[in-house]
Order: C-alpha cells, then sequence, then structure tokens
C-alpha cells in the first residue's frame, strides 16, 4: 500500500510482492511509549558480573555498538594504553588492493573468456572483491558447481563451497542467510535446499 502510494502510476497489487522481511525492533522498553515511537538508540551495560550487555540498536549500527564495546572494555582493563577498535579503517576481505570499477568494466571479457554469463562474474566480483578467483577456483573443481543456485539469482552452488572453506559456514542457514545475500529472494534459494545440503556436507 505505501509502494503504491508513493508510485500511485505504477498500479502495483499484492501480485507484485516477490518476498517479504519481518523482524523484531529490540528497542529499550519506555513506559507509555508505543514501541514504533521508542528511539532505536543503544545502551551499554557493565554488570557486576563482568558481563558486558547491550541493549537497542540496529543492523546498520551493528560495526559502531562492537567498537564502542572493545573501546570500554579496553579503557576499563587497561586505561593506561589508548588503543583504539580499528575496524573503522580496516578493510573487509576482498575490499583491499582492488579497483572495483576497473575490474568491473571488464567482466564481460573476463566472462567470455571463461565461457560463462557476464552476470555470474558480476556478482562474484561485487560479492568477493579481490577474492572472486578463490570462488573460481571452487568452481573448476566441478563443472556443476557453475550453475546458479535458483533460477533467481546469477550466485552459483560452488560459493556453497567458499563459503564452508573459507568462511566457516556449518549450516545451510549460515549460507543462505549470513554469507550470501539470498534471503531476501521469492524463494530464499530453499529450493534447491536438498542439493545445496549436499554439497555443503561434500556429497554432491
Amino acid at each position: 500500500k505505501e509502494a503504491g502510494r508513493i508510485f500511485p502510476h505504477a498500479n502495483l497489487s499484492r501480485s507484485d510482492v516477490t518476498s517479504t522481511f519481518a523482524g523484531l525492533r529490540p528497542t529499550i522498553r519506555q513506559e507509555g511509549k508505543a514501541p514504533s515511537a521508542i528511539s532505536r538508540e543503544h545502551v551499554l551495560r557493565d554488570t557486576p558480573g563482568g558481563l558486558w550487555q547491550i541493549a537497542g540498536g540496529k543492523f546498520t549500527t551493528t560495526r559502531a555498538i562492537a567498537e564502542e564495546v572493545v573501546d570500554r572494555i579496553q579503557d576499563k582493563m587497561k586505561p593506561s594504553i589508548r588503543v583504539r577498535c580499528r575496524t573503522a579503517e580496516t578493510p573487509l576481505p576482498g575490499a583491499a588492493g582492488i579497483d572495483f570499477a576497473e575490474l568491473d568494466m571488464h567482466a564481460g571479457a573476463i566472462a567470455i573468456s571463461m565461457k560463462q554469463k557476464p552476470e555470474t562474474i558480476h556478482a562474484l566480483i561485487e560479492t568477493y572483491g579481490s577474492r572472486w578467483m578463490q570462488v573460481i577456483e571452487c568452481a573448476n573443481r566441478d563443472g556443476r558447481l557453475w550453475e546458479p543456485i535458483c533460477p533467481h539469482t546469477h550466485h552459483i552452488l560452488a560459493e556453497v563451497i567458499f563459503a564452508k572453506e573459507y568462511e566457516y559456514a556449518a549450516t545451510l542457514d549460515d549460507v543462505l542467510q549470513r554469507r550470501l545475500p539470498l534471503s531476501h529472494l521469492t524463494c530464499g534459494g530453499k529450493e534447491q535446499s536438498e542439493k545445496l545440503q549436499k554439497i555443503l556436507d561434500g556429497s554432491f
């Protein structure tokens, strides 16, 4: 309804919805306030037993919250040593030493040389950065691993192998929800769950 209000000429209906997402807001209770009116700001508590508690916050601020936790604990344990959390400046795996724009520009030629679809190479570069060739190495173990995970994505089966061997995925949910951007697809990747589980188990 909200999308239809903003884009009235699109004539959107329920049949246009391919996937949905719902979650809980971890807000801090405030008497007399509706949940939607409560601030999303987080609170950090150092309990008497030494356990640090975080209440509130958002997905988009988790790194900043973790930085605050690390700095507060460091201040308490060794206040004389001023070493701060460095995650704000530390590149994510695959992000250092790579020119994404240039590599992506040549993705079509790379795809032709590998006899693969340009969309597949684009997806690998955008997802893995400088580590994309490691996924290629996984795919080249078995030609079937170049197949898309499901009809709704350009991500390939080899990424399940990569998630297991390089990113310590232990379960199928680890792969589909925490390693690959598949949870918001029409099927969430689960149309192929039996095949994906076999790959994860090494019985494919």
